[in-house]
């Protein structure tokens, strides 16, 4: 069989599952446990579970925010990495319940300029914000850019692109956190801390060897039987970005985002190229491996028969329902604006959850201070009686940080913290599943001070 190239996400993703699907028991490994059929099925049944339990918040947000789903880090037919039209990425969103989508296109010299140019306004009830990703960044800008357009130009260094972002009223992130070089620099309005791609990156292991035809019977297999479930094998506690945003946000306020990295291009198609020799192709086109009539009989001997019969096979790992479905950012916002999503992430008025698990519409982490409230993102000056309360439309394990660290721990649908002194306060909640314990809600922190400010 002929290697494979991983230099996308499609071949870091079969790579990985091959890596652990010829994992041996002395060293047991997440995805492979996660993509036994059995464990996909009962994933799948947990999940269902979890649904029935779902109720309303009693908590609720104050002065009038709601519950906004954002989309952020999404790639269309402007990125060279990427096929997928608007129509798919709109329908995609509003499947899922996603009210923003924010795209992260990649400039080149020959296409269209994403952020003079890139897909902006209201869609069929969906907010389109213009945005690329450059020199390890997510820009946001809330106009055009002085200078040359980003599009075609030299490589500008990230301060400089910084800084022409915000000129604008727009928002700078910091995008891939796993790659060697990213630096916090001033004016960043945060940072992603999870990111798809990142996470199947994790996975891979560059010792192991590609092993077929298991891999793609059980990629076709899970795809079709369980496709979110699969999809979603993937997803490990994010530790090493967790760890840089927090030691990050001790100077600056960083708002936390979760990086869709969406691009629908785990498409793959076995077909016949001459006799006795079939092909694994990319949705671009792109040999993957080639292989024998004999290795293509054993594949169809690992397939479901409504998979295996003929050729070609087609199966799609990501289309952007699920990739849409799998994570999110949640904004709490007065309105479903380009103005109103900005101020929420510039606050801090967010969270990330993973809702392939469960819907997790009406979370709340606050402080309150008699019967004044502070929204995530607030910055309080610490006084007596100064607490925590949060809220899940599930019972969950409620996880208090301060400063990066686990400090204390609640079990249920709601929780309440005392704040016994300052620092940077933000939670976590955890769900079982299939009997696995998985992160669901990442919250932006509150900042507690030792004297008097403002609340954010």
């Amino acid at each position: 069989m002929e290697p494979i190239c991983c230099r996308s996400l499609s071949g870091l993703l079969l790579l990985a599952a091959a890596a652990f699907l010829g994992a041996t028991e002395a060293r047991p490994a997440p995805l492979a446990e996660r993509l036994r059929p059995e464990r996909l099925r009962a994933t799948h049944e947990a999940v269902e579970r979890l649904a029935y339990q779902w109720r309303p918040v009693e908590l609720a947000w104050p002065g009038g925010l709601r519950d906004v789903r954002a989309l952020i880090h999404v790639h269309s037919s402007l990125s060279y990495d990427s096929r997928g039209s608007l129509d798919e990425i709109v329908a995609g969103a509003r499947s899922v319940g996603a009210q923003v989508v924010m795209f992260a296109e990649h400039p080149t010299g020959d296409r269209v300029d994403p952020l003079a140019d890139g897909h902006s306004g209201l869609r069929d009830g969906v907010l389109l914000v213009p945005g690329a990703e450059a020199s390890g960044l997510l820009l946001f800008p809330a106009g055009r850019l002085e200078g040359p357009a980003t599009n075609g130009q030299p490589t500008k260094s990230p301060r400089e692109l910084i800084e022409r972002t915000v000129a604008t009223g727009g928002l700078a992130f910091l995008s891939h956190l796993e790659e060697p070089g990213r630096i916090f620099l001033p004016a960043l309005a945060g940072c992603e801390i999870y990111n798809t791609h990142a996470d199947a990156k994790d996975e891979l292991r560059l010792s192991e060897v590609l092993r077929a035809p298991e891999l793609l019977a059980a990629l076709a297999s899970g795809a079709s039987q369980f496709p979110q479930e699969t999809f979603a094998a993937i997803q490990d506690y994010p530790a090493d970005y967790l760890r840089r945003w927090d030691q990050a946000s001790g100077d600056a306020k960083l708002t936390g985002i979760a990086a869709n990295d969406a691009h629908h291009n785990l498409v793959f198609e076995v077909r016949a190229a001459g006799e006795n020799r079939f092909e694994l192709v990319d949705p671009f086109g792109k040999r993957l491996f080639a292989f024998s009539n004999e290795t293509l009989a054993s594949l169809r001997e690992l397939l479901p028969a409504d998979i295996g019969q003929r050729l070609p096979w087609r199966f799609d790992l990501d289309p952007y329902e699920r990739t849409f479905r799998y994570v999110s950012t949640h904004l709490l916002a007065r309105d479903v604006t380009r103005d109103e999503v900005f101020a929420a992430l510039r606050s801090g008025r967010a969270y990330v959850a993973f809702d392939w698990l469960a819907d997790p519409t009406g979370f709340v982490f606050l402080a309150r201070s008699g019967e004044a409230t502070f929204p995530m993102g607030s910055t309080v000056a610490w006084r007596d009686g100064l607490t925590f309360e949060a809220g899940a439309p599930l019972p969950c394990r409620f996880e208090l940080f301060r400063d990066g660290r686990p400090v204390e721990r609640r079990e249920g649908r709601s929780a309440r913290f005392e704040v016994s002194q300052p620092g940077l306060y933000r939670l976590e909640a955890w769900l079982v599943v299939a009997g696995e314990e998985r992160l669901w809600i990442v919250s932006n922190a509150v900042r507690i001070t030792d004297a008097r400010a403002e609340g954010g």
